[in-house]
């Protein structure tokens, strides 16, 4: 079994054991980090916005261990949504308030269901969804995780 490199490369989510710093947090989450620290809204970061949570990866790292026989010679795409710094402002202005995320574009730059737009390219997964039977977490709830987990970062 193999999970697509150009795919799971942008996993996004809170590590298993907790960064030392924020000078820690991966390329990978970093616009998180710049729009929960109040700094200006970043832009599309890479090629290929799709993102997918790590336990998403996780979850499909397991039933293909559970499945061997359905995983074996196989190539999942790890994809959820695609967001970026615009999307991942809107939502914890939405729900995050405390979190005084600067204003950016609301609305700009992504899909308002987080979806690839047909303007950039992206990844389909549907394969790894029906072959594990599970749904990949949303993204406003990988976001919403993500900032609560980082808020720890702000006091440092």
């Amino acid at each position: 079994m193999l999970i697509d490199d150009n795919a799971y490369r942008y996993f996004i989510g809170a590590p298993l054991i907790p960064w030392k710093s924020s000078g820690d947090i991966p390329y990978s989450n970093s616009d998180f980090w710049k729009v929960v620290s109040g700094e200006e809204v970043p832009g599309p970061m890479m090629m290929y916005n799709d993102t997918v949570d790590i336990r998403d990866v996780a979850r499909v790292l397991l039933w293909s261990a559970q499945n061997p026989r359905k995983a074996d010679g196989e190539r999942f795409v790890c994809s959820s949504a695609v967001g970026g710094g615009q999307a991942i402002a809107d939502i914890l202005r939405r729900h995050m308030p405390s979190i005084k995320a600067q204003r950016g574009q609301p609305g700009q730059g992504y899909s308002p269901d987080y979806k690839p737009r047909a303007d950039m390219p992206g990844f389909g997964s549907s394969k790894a969804v029906s072959a594990t039977g599970g749904n990949w977490i949303p993204y406003e709830q990988s976001v919403l995780d993500i900032a609560q987990f980082l808020q720890r970062y702000l006091t440092q």
